[in-house]
């Protein structure tokens, strides 16, 4: 039967579960030359441009850049070697080392300058489900996109905005600002994205599918069936398991089971719950069942996994 209850937030529930953790780490006024290398780290960064025009480079071996002008924004989901130039083909040095370097520079009407806000995104809990290895390599959007869109165009200038406050609170409240940039982020390419992106993000928009999903996170302790999805779904077993495989890339129960284990690992580093007590909550009869299925995900045992985040 067609379930009638209300989808549940997917997005917002594995964003959760994984702990998203954003920050400002950065507000450089550059004058050129200048040019900054993103080796590659776990997190994702943003960059907001508030002034100056310069070049970005997507990775070492790129050699036609994009043009970057003030107003756009630039998101990098996986960091992987892009630079960001002052000059067309110009030279590059760490990012951190270039900021400092510029930290008390005074900017002249006369410079060419580039001013910009560098924020950061990472899930803290590493997850068994993909995230930001879903997305693009970059997504830029120029200042008359942003315009196009003001959903999020509003909200970077409110970024900017928020920026050069410096009142009681200013922090907590672009931090916050900047966590909504994110999810505007993902509903503006999920909006625009390639229709033949495999992944649980995309696979949300559609009605089936996206149903079952919502059913998996409403109750992941319940002992799903293909069976008992379709039947909730209102289609056959073989559609929903052929759609669902499809869309998301792997089968309804092999997501079942990673959202399980990513449930059980927020449980076993939050709260004191024996490991009995949290197979039972995310759907396994037994410790010894959740210990092979964990074991077989994350490479330790619940016990070890505990112990090495906690300790």
């Amino acid at each position: 039967m067609l379930s009638c209850a209300q989808p549940i937030d997917i997005l917002g529930d594995v964003l959760r579960v994984g702990e998203l953790g954003s920050q400002i780490v950065a507000r450089p006024n550059l004058v050129a030359p200048w040019g900054m290398m993103f080796p590659t780290e776990d997190k994702s960064l943003f960059h907001i441009f508030k002034s100056g025009t310069c070049y970005f480079y997507p990775d070492l071996e790129s050699k036609e850049p994009r043009v970057i002008q003030a107003g756009d924004l630039l998101f990098i989901p996986r960091i992987n070697n892009y630079r960001l130039l002052s000059e067309k083909d110009g030279e590059s040095n760490f990012y951190k080392d270039v900021v400092k370097s510029f930290k008390d520079v005074v900017i002249k009407e006369s410079d060419k300058a580039t001013t910009m806000i560098c924020g950061s995104y990472k899930l803290k809990t590493k997850l068994s489900l993909p995230f930001f290895s879903l997305f693009p390599d970059f997504i830029h959007l120029s200042k008359e996109d942003l315009e196009n869109y003001p959903e999020l165009g509003n909200t970077v200038k409110l970024i900017m905005q928020e920026e050069a406050v410096t009142s009681l609170g200013a922090d907590i409240i672009l931090l916050r600002i900047v966590d909504i940039l994110l999810v505007q982020m993902i509903r503006y390419w999920l909006t625009n994205y390639d229709s033949k992106s495999v992944g649980w993000l995309m696979a949300t928009l559609d009605s089936e599918v996206g149903q079952v999903l919502s059913m998996i996170h409403r109750n992941p302790e319940k002992k799903w069936t293909v069976e008992d999805l379709a039947e909730e779904a209102a289609v056959s077993r073989t559609k929903l398991f052929n759609s669902f495989t499809k869309s998301v890339g792997v089968s309804p129960i092999q997501y079942l089971t990673s959202w399980r284990i990513d449930l059980s690992k927020k449980l076993l580093t939050t709260t004191n719950q024996s490991i009995v007590e949290v197979a039972n909550s995310v759907g396994y009869e037994s410790e010894a069942a959740f210990s092979r299925a964990f074991k077989k995900t994350v490479e330790m045992t619940p016990g070890k996994y505990r112990k090495s985040v906690l300790d």
